[in-house]
């Protein structure tokens, strides 16, 4: 019997929050002053998910980011590079849920044309006591 051997490629999404999984699990089990608040990080993961909703039916070649603050571990950060952003009426209430999870929203005109939207989410990790 022969074994079948899956080679779907993964996902940019995938490689991207694997790494950012690795990462902060490599915190917690070093034993470090942090460790991943799960609360907030599955907060972050639905905002990301909302935005990349959002922004690729407006911009198909836009590009995300997810990442924490270096040195600041407990403050995390999603960005997207993109043409623009038209939030439709339908839309709206994902918009809203995304802004509300979040801490900070920010829009910043950056080359080509395009702008880098950011969404900040603190304690996504919290100090040991």
């Amino acid at each position: 019997m022969k074994e079948i051997i899956d080679i779907t490629p993964i996902s940019e999404d995938e490689i991207m929050w694997a790494g950012l999984a690795k990462a902060l699990q490599m915190a917690e089990e070093n034993k470090s002053l942090y460790t991943i608040n799960k609360k907030r990080y599955a907060e972050m993961q639905k905002a990301y998910k909302l935005l990349k909703e959002l922004v690729l039916e407006c911009d198909p070649d836009a590009q995300f980011e997810c990442k924490c603050r270096d040195p600041f571990q407990d403050i995390c950060d999603i960005g997207v590079r993109c043409a623009e952003l038209d939030i439709m009426t339908q839309d709206m209430p994902a918009w809203k849920e995304i802004v509300n999870l979040a801490d900070n929203f920010s829009v910043t005109p950056i080359k080509r044309n395009r702008i880098w939207i950011t969404f900040t989410f603190l304690d996504v990790m919290t100090k040991r006591t």
